[in-house]
């Protein structure tokens, strides 16, 4: 269990995947953790959160329309825990993280400041393991903008954004990847990646969603009901336009 009483905010991601990854010139082991091994995840729907605290990394950078928190030994600095819980064909991984790797969280409020060309939530992560070519490592990113609908109003890791499809450009995207090898040069193990769209993303800060109650999962789901709300309320307006 992630202790919720550090927890700044959770990120909740949802979307289709549109690629699988490459890992040199061999393919991934395609669905590997979400399923039988070797078919492809393309297609598919994922729900995906990260929960972490920016302001425990200890690299930090400002402007008038950016703030970003970051750490890990190649940022400079010590990172903040984080929890990732990856859900895919119903198959769920989860990690939690103590001393990353990286742990690199961002907000730009370009748009909604009127300082800049677009608002952004970024999101990166990655276990100690990453730092080598080989054996174990979980990576991910969460990346929302938008160049003409402002939707994060507030240069502070505290406070909570939600987006639908609607508002972001269509280049947010998700990463994610779990490798647990090659373990040495030329050995085949599990590896498993993709790239995903973003139709809704939600950052709720933990004094929102009061996650010391909560884990993070329980919110997830909760979210996963939020976005169903909303999609049929949206296709309702739809059909009452057509009356």
């Amino acid at each position: 269990m992630f202790p919720a009483s550090v927890n700044a905010w959770t990120i909740t991601v949802t979307g289709t995947i549109y690629t699988d990854l490459l890992i040199g010139p061999s393919p991934l082991n395609g669905t590997g953790i979400f399923g039988t091994p070797g078919i492809s995840l393309v297609g598919s729907r994922y729900f995906e959160t990260i929960t972490t605290d920016p302001r425990q990394s200890t690299q930090l950078s400002t402007s008038p329309s950016y703030i970003e928190r970051n750490g890990g030994p190649i940022l400079g600095g010590s990172g903040a825990p984080y929890f990732i819980s990856t859900t895919v064909n119903g198959f769920t991984y989860t990690q939690t993280e103590l001393d990353p790797f990286i742990n690199r969280s961002y907000l730009i409020s370009g748009i909604a400041s009127g300082l800049g060309s677009q608002d952004q939530v970024y999101q990166e992560i990655g276990s100690p393991g990453c730092a080598s070519s080989y054996g174990l490592c979980t990576s991910s990113y969460i990346l929302a903008y938008s160049v003409n609908v402002p939707f994060v109003l507030s240069l502070d890791f505290n406070h909570p954004i939600i987006a639908f499809s609607n508002k972001l450009d269509a280049g947010s995207n998700t990463y994610f990847l779990f490798r647990n090898g090659p373990t040495e040069q030329g050995s085949i193990d599990q590896n498993t990646g993709f790239y995903g769209t973003i139709d809704f993303i939600a950052v709720l800060p933990d004094h929102f969603i009061a996650v010391n109650v909560l884990e993070p999962s329980t919110w997830a789901m909760m979210l996963i009901g939020f976005v169903g709300l909303g999609f049929a309320f949206r296709q309702s307006r739809r059909k009452m336009s057509f009356a």
